[in-house]
C-alpha cells in the first residue's frame, strides 16, 4: 500500500505577523495632525460660530450637543 500525499508532509504553522508598534503609533500621529489642521467650514459651523459670539458678548452660557 501506498502512503498518501498528506501523511508525509511536514505540520507547519504559520505566525501572525510581528506589528512594529512605533510606525503604528507614527501613522496615528500623523493622521491625527492632519485631522487637527483641516477644518471644513459649513454654514451650519457658521451659524453655530455666531450663535456662540452672541452669547460670549451676552455673557450668557449655551450647550452644543452632538456633531456641528
Amino acid at each position: 500500500m501506498a502512503q498518501s500525499q498528506r501523511a508525509i508532509q511536514p505540520n507547519v504553522e504559520v505566525l501572525a505577523p510581528q506589528l512594529d508598534l512605533n510606525n503604528q503609533l507614527a501613522k496615528v500621529v500623523e493622521i491625527e495632525e492632519i485631522f487637527s489642521n483641516c477644518f471644513i467650514p459649513t454654514d451650519r459651523a457658521s451659524e453655530y460660530f455666531r450663535w456662540l459670539d452672541e452669547l460670549r458678548i451676552l455673557k450668557q452660557c449655551g450647550r452644543v450637543v452632538g456633531p456641528i
